[in-house]
């Protein structure tokens, strides 16, 4: 985690109330449980955290950037020397402890000792969004990065996410107006974007076909499924409205609910 997702904006960090860390245990964090993850300026984060067992939350976090992991982490929740305490392995390094402060139905704050940034770690959930904070100061003056990740799938837990396997991220493959023109098309572009229209009804399919980097955005609900070129396959159900930013990728698509898809596509030229 010590590494702004699918354009959701910083939020004012809720009030979470003080605790002793001597008295909560790790089962009062189980809100934290699930996938979560967005993208950050063109580096998709992950983090998955499990319910807590036997006085231990355990988590993974991971971040790829055009492909390639770039960082990775392991983080646990557990209780040290009797305080609740959350330990973060940058990766794999030795952990680094930070004692409970703050605790409340849905937030944690957690605090170290010392001048090293961060000095505060903050989680605080608002309903199927996933905050995350690191605060503290560097050169005497304050400093903080803020993450916001949906659950995986941007809905139900058990959604698979729209992030493609790596073998879907390069490639040469024909872009989607070529092999799919009755599908898509192009209602803005300059040197900096391509701006697409798309529809489709269900059980329509288009062809293999490959997409720049690109923000989403959905005009209509529907269920979407992707297949890539190893055969792996991702579906999701979209409602109006919804934003995501999807990583360069080759796939088909498919209409697999009841209703048409209409979404427009914002595709990044280059850097």
């Amino acid at each position: 985690m010590l590494a702004l997702a699918l354009l959701l904006a910083t939020s004012a960090v809720p009030p979470c109330p003080s605790a002793d860390a001597s008295a909560v245990t790790a089962d009062a964090l189980a809100w934290l449980a699930g996938s979560w993850s967005g993208d950050d300026q063109g580096t998709w984060n992950e983090e998955t955290w499990t319910a807590p067992s036997g006085g231990l939350l355990l988590a993974t976090h991971r971040d790829v950037r055009q492909g390639k992991a770039v960082a990775f982490e392991f983080l646990r929740v557990e209780a040290v020397a009797g305080k609740l305490t959350y330990r973060a392995m940058p990766g794999g390094q030795p952990a680094t402890d930070f004692t409970l402060l703050e605790q409340g139905p849905s937030c944690a704050t957690f605090q170290r000792a010392g001048k090293d940034f961060p000095q505060r770690v903050r989680y605080w959930r608002e309903g199927e969004v996933l905050h995350a904070r690191i605060e503290g100061t560097r050169g005497e003056k304050p400093a903080s990065k803020e993450w916001a990740w949906p659950r995986a799938g941007g809905g139900a837990a058990g959604q698979a996410p729209m992030t493609p396997p790596a073998s879907a991220a390069g490639g040469t493959e024909p872009g989607p107006t070529d092999t799919d023109p009755d599908k898509y098309a192009v209602v803005f572009e300059n040197e900096r974007v391509r701006v697409l229209r798309y529809h489709d009804v269900p059980g329509a399919r288009t062809r293999q076909h490959r997409h720049p980097d690109s923000l989403l955005s959905a005009g209509s609900a529907f269920k979407r499924r992707l297949t890539f070129p190893d055969g792996a396959s991702r579906e999701r159900a979209f409602k109006a409205g919804d934003l995501m930013w999807v990583p360069a990728q080759t796939h088909i698509g498919e209409n697999v609910g009841t209703t048409d898809t209409e979404v427009l596509l914002v595709e990044v030229k280059g850097p």
